[in-house]
């Protein structure tokens, strides 16, 4: 308590020359004057005394009067018989006043006790109280104001006019005095109290700002109480202290608390405080949503409940925080639902004021981070797959045009080894006169002003020959635009531009006489009217060259789009280079065409245009088919991958137990019981059940990928009982997991539906929502909905959040993991049911929530299928 009462107070009483003593809000003791030890022979052990339990007065229960000061009232008394410690009583006369600590509250009780002497002592006494007071009131900054109604008169103690600024001989009236409170809320506030209290006689204390003759802003607290004659306020009276140091370390805790609850709160990422070792205390919202708790659950619980203490990092973790007194690491942590996800855990322990050990940790869920770096690490192999085994040659440059990557192709076309190609830039081995138009692309692609080019160019040989080669350039950028490296593609194109060299010579030789034989030439007006073409036509078009000029250009257009979008072209850059568009013959069969053209301009004046026309219908079915080839090989690369790693994983597993199972089975067969023998054949039996299952899953999946898996609906009278078969195979399954299989389908339920499928949809629906629940019960329900029937096969298993749900049908990313039990999936079961219900032309869906269990829905229409 003496950490709050002025040095220049406590030096006060202990030196005063009355007896005078200061005790605390208990009544203890805090210091008490020489006179007060002479009197009444306390000699120095007084500290950590109560008084009433040291004095007594006799025939009065004086307790009373100290809690009323201690309420912010004076008391006094001029005679009472007094108890003293040795059993004397002595006549006593004493007074009793509040006195405020630093901070402007209530602090104890100021006591002046004095043996009962004469009249005059008793006044000249009063009179050094009197002081003793003002004097304390002076170190305390506290002041007296008093409000005559009676005389219209106001009083400011020195103090208060101090606190105002105002001189000495400053005399106050109730506007000045109201006027001195800043203006607004302050002004509005005190007005109001005082206007209360007139009335109603209500005592007020309020902290307020005040501006002094100096223009200075200060916080000040104001006490009033009021006095009472006949119902009528005469009088209001009170304290005014400067409460200015303390007001403002109050905003500025209260700011700092408000700034430091906005960004724990308003944090994406989980923070906690725990007593460490012991239990959790405070959490945000981030963090009861990562653990699925609530505030009064956290707290209390220990480390244990959210956190795996078997992590191997767990002990190094907790030694470094130990050691260091902060530490950071990746953990696993524990859902509600006994999800356990990846997280990355700060924690830092410090002490609060009081000295207690606080654990302040901030978690952040990373699994959508593991997540994308097994994507990106998936990606990169995917590109180094596509890199090096690409039919044509590519490599990586830095900026600097220095090969840093190329793969085999590259090294095949150019006759040098991988390690020969690291040492060379691309410049030293590009034709000299192919360096200025590739240089010049290059440095616009770095400059920004184009994302890719297109080149043929020639490279040099390791054996001094040109090869002709399709450049392809792109650039890879930093995040902020900053260019990395070059991504180049080269396909050989020798054999190409051999053949077009031996054409323009072939087309040269013969130019007079079969005038362009393989392309046509041709001329129009400003008009688009043909004017001119070349015999090839005939070729080409169908009809004599003479039949066709006069005619305008865009008839002979399979699309008029194309005639517009070339139009537009020559309109805006007077030329077109290799402008594919589509062309028809006479009788209406569709051409592929590159048009090369120009603009015929004289003195300003566009006369018509000219150009040549490239028929290219083989080159884009050929391209056609090699993108279709393409994409099936794909496909079939991918089938067969999965297929693969299915019979060489996931079948083989169950046979191999199953033969290991005999194995045992025959080495033990002379002294095995038939109890014994019976439980090897009856796992030996789930073993194989459950590999001709996954075989029939197989087969029917490759069947349905390679379109021969016959669709073929029938009339299944008993929709019911052909549940209850389904489930009876999965009983076994289910009961050793302490799950209840129930069907809700109504008896004589029948429908149209190929009844292979519909088994493989259910028992494949089924068997997953066994696997995600520990304990409890999976439904199998079947109800008319409109024109559909509607199946639903609901768990009460561990559930699934939505970024998992959204995944679960698309078939790129055969999504598959393990079942509360470890049970491990192959990723078929989802994607045969989303083709059996396609093929039934019907829908499927989830539905889950984490913890709440799933429930997966589809449908069949109710129209007979064909």
């Amino acid at each position: 308590m003496t950490s709050n009462v002025s040095t220049n107070f406590l030096d006060v009483i202990s030196n005063s020359p009355y007896p005078v003593a200061l005790l605390d809000t208990q009544l203890c003791y805090i210091t008490v004057s020489q006179k007060w030890k002479t009197d009444f022979k306390v000699g120095n052990d007084f500290a950590g005394k109560c008084h009433p339990e040291v004095f007594r007065i006799e025939g009065k229960e004086w307790i009373l009067d100290y809690h009323q000061v201690l309420g912010g009232a004076n008391r006094k008394s001029e005679y009472d018989l007094l108890i003293f410690p040795n059993g004397l009583v002595h006549a006593v006369r004493w007074e009793m006043q509040p006195w405020n600590t630093i901070s402007g509250e209530i602090g104890g009780v100021l006591l002046y006790m004095e043996l009962a002497v004469k009249k005059e002592e008793r006044e000249a006494h009063a009179d050094r109280m009197l002081t003793i007071y003002r004097e304390s009131n002076e170190v305390a900054r506290v002041g007296a104001w008093e409000v005559d109604l009676i005389k219209n008169e106001i009083y400011w103690s020195p103090v208060v006019k101090q606190l105002h600024g105002v001189p000495s001989d400053y005399v106050p009236n109730l506007t000045s005095g109201i006027s001195f409170f800043k203006e607004g809320e302050n002004r509005d506030k005190i007005l109001n109290a005082f206007v209360t209290a007139v009335e109603k006689g209500e005592s007020y204390s309020l902290d307020l700002e005040l501006v002094t003759v100096t223009g200075a802003e200060m916080w000040v607290r104001v006490k009033g109480n009021t006095e009472r004659i006949n119902g009528r306020c005469v009088r209001i009276y009170g304290t005014f202290q400067d409460i200015q140091l303390q007001k403002l370390a109050q905003i500025q805790l209260e700011n700092s608390e408000l700034k430091y609850r906005s960004i724990i709160e308003n944090s994406l990422y989980a923070f906690m405080q725990t007593i460490p070792e012991k239990q959790i205390t405070d959490a945000n919202q981030a963090a009861m949503d990562m653990f699925g708790y609530t505030i009064e659950e956290l707290r209390g619980m220990g480390r244990g409940i959210l956190l795996d203490e078997d992590d191997p990092a767990m002990d190094e973790f907790l030694e470094t925080r130990r050691r260091v007194g902060k530490a950071s690491a990746e953990l696993t942590g524990f859902r509600k639902g006994g999800e356990r996800f990846p997280c990355h855990i700060s924690s830092s322990i410090y002490s609060d004021t009081q000295g207690n050990k606080i654990n302040s940790m901030i978690i952040i869920d990373i699994t959508e981070r593991q997540e994308a770096e097994k994507k990106i690490r998936m990606s990169e192999e995917q590109f180094r797959g596509a890199f090096e085994y690409s039919a044509i040659g590519m490599a990586l440059f830095n900026i600097d045009g220095q090969c840093k990557r190329a793969n085999q192709s590259l090294c095949d076309m150019l006759g040098y080894t991988k390690d020969e190609l690291m040492d060379i830039r691309f410049i030293d081995i590009t034709f000299p006169d192919d360096i200025p138009r590739n240089m010049e692309l290059l440095d616009e692609l770095i400059a920004g002003s184009r994302d890719s080019y297109h080149m043929e160019k020639r490279y040099l040989h390791k054996s001094g020959r040109p090869v002709w080669v399709l450049l392809g350039v792109s650039i890879l950028r930093e995040t902020n635009g900053q260019p990395v490296q070059l991504i180049s593609q080269i396909q050989d194109i020798t054999k190409i531009k051999e053949a077009e060299q031996a054409m323009a010579i072939s087309e040269e030789k013969y130019r007079k006489i079969f005038e362009n034989t393989q392309d046509i030439y041709y001329r129009t007006d400003q008009n688009g009217i043909i004017t001119e073409i070349s015999p090839s036509i005939e070729k080409y078009y169908g009809d004599k060259r003479e039949n066709i000029i006069g005619n305008p250009a865009i008839d002979f257009y399979y699309f008029k789009e194309d005639r517009d979008r070339i139009v537009d072209a020559l309109r805006q850059d007077c030329s077109v280079i290799d402008f594919e568009v589509k062309l028809k013959t006479k009788n209406s069969e569709l051409r592929y065409a590159s048009v090369n053209a120009r603009l015929i301009i004289e003195d300003g004046q566009v006369l018509g245009s000219e150009g040549s026309i490239r028929d290219i219908t083989f080159r884009k079915i050929q391209e056609n088919e090699l993108t279709s080839l393409n994409t099936e090989l794909k496909a079939l690369n991918t089938h067969r991958e999965k297929l693969l790693s299915i019979v060489g994983h996931d079948l083989r597993n169950p046979v191999a137990a199953s033969l290991k199972l005999a194995e045992l089975a025959m080495m033990d067969v002379e002294h095995a019981t038939k109890d014994d023998l019976l439980e090897y054949i009856s796992r030996m039996q789930a073993g194989l059940q459950n590999a001709n299952e996954l075989l029939e899953d197989l087969l029917r999946w490759a069947k349905n990928q390679f379109d021969s898996l016959d669709f073929n609906p029938v009339m299944i009278e008993d929709v019911q009982m052909q549940v209850l078969t389904c489930l009876k195979r999965l009983r076994p399954m289910a009961e050793a997991k302490h799950i209840e299989l129930i069907e809700q389908i109504e008896e004589g339920f029948k429908m149209c539906a190929d009844r292979d499928m519909l088994d493989t949809i259910i028992r494949n629906l089924v068997s997953n929502a066994i696997k995600f629940t520990a304990a409890g019960t999976v439904i199998v329900a079947a109800s008319r909905r409109g024109n559909d029937i509607l199946f639903s096969i609901s768990d009460t298993g561990i559930g699934m959040p939505e970024s998992i749900v959204s995944q679960l049908w698309k078939k790129s990313s055969h999504y598959t993991t393990y079942g509360t039990m470890g049970e491990k999936g192959t990723g078929l079961g989802l994607e045969l049911c989303l083709d059996f219900v396609k093929k039934h032309r019907g829908r499927i869906w989830a539905e889950s929530n984490p913890g709440l269990g799933s429930k997966f829905n589809f449908t069949i229409p109710i129209n007979k299928l064909s």
